[in-house]
């Protein structure tokens, strides 16, 4: 998965990790125990890095949720390019599923946008993440069971559309 990802990055990801193949494949890893792929840690990260919506996004998870988070670490790694350490930060900051399952609606929204994302991506996320860490199926609420198989799904769909644009 790793690789697949790594092969399918966007042109200014492989720019950016020109000459350090490592890296880029440390990005890689650390994007998928995040459940997600570079070219999405990626929008993160340029989402992170419009300051003013992003700090505003944060104070106010922070309000809703009552939760401490401190994605300053996380902006100045987009700032840097440094995408393996925006993904690690980003999945410090949201915890798990079971604290995010724990929250109402707009505790959860506030926190996706907090971070970046919308509400079912982070969910999907988190659910893919404990699905990469080994956590059968079974042990997944029939809730996180359809948010893994949605997940799933999209990234078919993604991998499908991006064949096609491709051909």
């Amino acid at each position: 998965k790793v690789l697949d990802d790594i092969s399918n990055t966007s042109q200014g990801i492989a720019v950016s990790y020109a000459g350090y193949p490592k890296k880029l494949g440390e990005a890689a890893t650390a994007a998928a125990s995040l459940g997600m792929n570079l070219d999405k840690v990626d929008k993160l990260a340029s989402s992170l890095l419009n300051f003013e919506s992003s700090i505003s996004a944060e104070l106010e998870a922070e309000l809703i949720t009552g939760k401490a988070l401190n994605l300053e670490k996380a902006r100045q790694a987009a700032l840097d390019n440094d995408l393996a350490t925006v993904a690690t930060e980003i999945s410090r900051q949201v915890g798990s599923s079971a604290e995010y399952t724990k929250m109402n609606r707009r505790e959860q929204e506030a926190l996706a946008k907090a971070v970046g994302m919308s509400r079912d991506e982070l969910a999907g996320s988190l659910v893919a993440r404990e699905m990469e860490g080994k956590l059968s199926t079974d042990h997944l609420t029939k809730a996180q069971k359809a948010t893994y198989e949605a997940h799933k799904n999209r990234e078919a769909q993604e991998k499908i559309a991006k064949s096609i644009a491709k051909i």
